[in-house]
C-alpha cells in the first residue's frame, strides 16, 4: 500500500469522514494541511482567538479546557484519534470557545474556512456529509452536557428541583 492510499484509509476511519468516497477524501485533502504538535509545542488553538478552520485528530490525544473568570483551568474533554474539534468557530464565525493542547505527539488534519466555504458555495455534497456527521456528534455532546447539568444541579440543590 502506498503512502497516499494509507493516508486516505486513515481518514476513512475517522467517524466524521466515513461517509466520504475516496474521490471526496482526495478533494477534501487538497484544502487541508497536516499539522503536528507535541509537549514542547502543545497549543493547537486558544480560547478567545479567531478560528480559521477545524481539526481531525489522526494521531495522539488532545486536552480541551476553558479558564474561568478567576483563571482556573477546567477540563472539558480529552480527545483521541478520530475525534474532531474547532467546528464551532468554523460554523458560527465566533472566536474559539476553548483551548486545545497536545498531551503527546499529535498529528491533525486541519481544514481551513476558505476551503470549507469554497466547497459550500460550489454546492459540493462533501459539505452536506460533513455537516450531517457534525450534527450527530454535537447532539451527542449536548446529551452529555444535559446529563452533567442535571447531576451538578442535583448536587447543588440536594436533589430538590
Amino acid at each position: 500500500m502506498d503512502a497516499q492510499t494509507d493516508f486516505l484509509s486513515s481518514l476513512k476511519s475517522c467517524p466524521l469522514l466515513r461517509d466520504l468516497s475516496a474521490e471526496e477524501l482526495e478533494r477534501l485533502q487538497t484544502g487541508s494541511r497536516i499539522r503536528e504538535y507535541d509537549e514542547q509545542n502543545p497549543v493547537i488553538c486558544e480560547e478567545g482567538k479567531v478560528g480559521d478552520g477545524f481539526f481531525v485528530i489522526l494521531l495522539g490525544q488532545v486536552r480541551v479546557f476553558k479558564h474561568d473568570e478567576k483563571g482556573r483551568e477546567h477540563l472539558l474533554a480529552v480527545l483521541k484519534a478520530g475525534d474532531f474539534f474547532g467546528e464551532m468557530a468554523l460554523l458560527d464565525m465566533e472566536v474559539r470557545s476553548a483551548t486545545c493542547h497536545a498531551l503527546e505527539p499529535v498529528k491533525v488534519l486541519w481544514f481551513g474556512r476558505e476551503s470549507f466555504e469554497k466547497l459550500r458555495l460550489e454546492g459540493s455534497p462533501i459539505i452536506g456529509k460533513l455537516l450531517f456527521r457534525m450534527m450527530i456528534d454535537l447532539s451527542h455532546r449536548l446529551r452529555l452536557l444535559n446529563e452533567r447539568f442535571v447531576y451538578l444541579r442535583s448536587c447543588y440543590t440536594g436533589g430538590r428541583a
